[in-house]
């Protein structure tokens, strides 16, 4: 996460430099683990105009208790072997998006099938992460940093989902001073798609008129 960030971080700042770029208008927008990010960096400074985060991570411990206790250990060890195979050079890959039960960075019902929707089937793309990255995941907490957030914030959750829980994401929302939270009848992928998404992306064109409004031409 911390490199994340990093990276983030340097991205705002090129776009804010730009001078075809309006810096007072920038809104951070954030989906699934992302959606945490953008609650973090918004935390951290005041001069964002908005932000939405959807189906976001906002707590370690509540998104790593979501798979069966198994799924966990099995995690935790495939981390300390990547964690050993990268001081002799033999880094340890599993998959991003597995079945229930199996050793992967999310494994809820929906969640292999979710995941290979999104990835167009030309992709030259792997379902694969070094498994030390399971070893930070309950360490990250956006949360934490919520009450400082003093941009308008939208947080749109899902209610089944199986990847990270939206109660934990409905309690963040309640620290944020200016915040709207909204619950989708759906799993953690689907607002991306059909019906569900076009309920998601009209909660979210709403929020951007009233908080971030576009200028009406007179002529």
């Amino acid at each position: 996460p911390g490199q994340q960030l990093d990276d983030w971080r340097a991205a705002i700042d090129y776009v804010r430099s730009r001078p075809d770029v309006d810096s007072e208008r920038m809104i951070l927008w954030g989906t699934s683990f992302s959606g945490g990010h953008v609650l973090k960096l918004a935390s951290e400074r005041d001069d964002f105009a908005a932000v939405i985060s959807q189906m976001p991570h906002v707590s370690g411990p509540a998104t790593s208790a979501m798979p069966h206790p198994l799924t966990i250990v099995k995690s935790t060890l495939a981390g300390l072997l990547d964690l050993a195979g990268s001081l002799v050079g033999r880094p340890y890959y599993r998959p991003i998006a597995g079945r229930p039960g199996e050793c992967a960075g999310v494994t809820g019902d929906a969640a292999l099938d979710g995941y290979r929707t999104m990835i167009p089937d030309d992709a030259n793309w792997e379902n694969k992460i070094l498994s030390r990255s399971f070893l930070h995941v309950p360490f990250y907490s956006p949360r934490n940093e919520a009450r400082r957030i003093t941009a308008p914030t939208l947080m749109i959750a899902a209610a089944r989902d199986s990847v990270v829980p939206a109660s934990a994401a409905k309690r963040a929302a309640r620290r944020i001073p200016n915040s709207r939270f909204h619950l989708l009848d759906c799993n953690h992928f689907e607002p991306y798609f059909g019906d569900v998404f076009e309920k998601n992306i009209a909660l979210q064109v709403e929020f951007l008129r009233t908080h971030v409004p576009v200028e009406q031409s007179t002529t």
